[in-house]
């Protein structure tokens, strides 16, 4: 699918306040063969998402600007259709999280799951040319 930047929407928005950790899981996904930008808060993620969409949204839950409810509200309002799936991380306690719709990536988080995340989402199925016998 190409976007209105004209490149394809394979990678991932980490939206993450924490510049630590922010690095460390942008560094991750690109390690492990993925395109990923990342954003220090809700208003920076909502800036990148109005040029270009990515395959998938990590968002931390609780960031000093926005919660992440309030960031997928935003985007999705904006985005309408053309809304990418979003993953939550949270330390929060289990029960903080009934109101929360959507994927829940529990900090610490086992890096095996978000790989298996990012690759369920922003793999691209690539058909083998037809041969010409």
């Amino acid at each position: 699918m190409a976007t209105a930047t004209g490149t394809t929407n394979r990678w991932v928005l980490v939206v993450e306040d924490d510049d630590d950790n922010r690095e460390v899981l942008v560094e991750f996904i690109t390690g492990a063969g993925y395109q990923a930008k990342g954003a220090s808060s809700g208003a920076a993620a909502l800036a990148i998402l109005r040029i270009d969409a990515p395959c998938l949204v990590l968002a931390d839950l609780y960031m000093k600007d926005m919660n992440g409810k309030e960031l997928l509200k935003l985007a999705r309002a904006m985005l309408k259709t053309a809304m990418p799936p979003f993953v939550f991380a949270t330390g929060a306690h289990p029960s903080k999280l009934e109101d929360i719709s959507g994927v829940i990536l529990p900090k610490p988080f086992d890096f095996d799951q978000l790989l298996n995340l990012v690759h369920h989402h922003c793999s691209a199925e690539i058909s083998p040319a037809p041969s010409h016998a």
